[in-house]
């Protein structure tokens, strides 16, 4: 512990610095924490409530990679837009943490990004949250920009930053 408590700041805020400071300790990674508190403005692409054929074809037009860094799979509640020609091009959702926080995941099909339609979904995904009494929280893995830029678009404020690291026994 003593050389935790000499390290920098900086190096507690990383994943594969703070990893290499502890004993058996694998680099989970670092996210950007943004957080919202107030409606998104309106997107003139409609989301609605996702159902199951829809989450499938969302699932199936990704990667397993993406669709597991999104988080969708562990949300309760989702939403989807669709693209012009009428198929899911991005869904959002949130998993609720504890009493207070619902974490945030969304994830459009690459055909579709920059589109507006990840937009969408997050603003009503955001707008629910906040309905429900709820903290909308964004992690965003560091080095993950279209995902910042998005949060940030839909209204999110960066306020922290979290490291992980996975403990494993001797």
């Amino acid at each position: 512990m003593d050389l935790i408590r000499r390290s920098s700041p900086e190096s507690l805020l990383d994943a594969a610095a703070l990893a290499k400071l502890l004993p058996a300790a694998d680099p989970i990674g670092t996210a950007d924490l943004l957080f919202a508190e107030r409606d998104p403005e309106q997107s003139p692409i409609r989301a609605a409530a996702a159902d199951r054929i829809k989450t499938a074809s969302m699932r199936e037009g990704v990667s397993p990679a993406e669709w597991d860094e999104s988080g969708i799979e562990e949300t309760q509640r989702r939403w989807t837009a669709d693209g012009p020609a009428g198929r899911t091009a991005a869904i959002a959702g949130y998993a609720r943490w504890r009493s207070e926080l619902a974490q945030m995941a969304v994830l459009a099909h690459p055909q579709h990004r920059g589109a507006g339609c990840a937009y969408a979904a997050a603003a009503v995904a955001t707008q629910e949250a906040l309905g429900e009494g709820l903290i909308p929280q964004w992690r965003s893995r560091q080095g993950n920009e279209a995902s910042r830029r998005l949060a940030q678009h839909v209204g999110f404020t960066q306020l922290g930053i979290q490291a992980a690291v996975a403990l494993t026994r001797q």
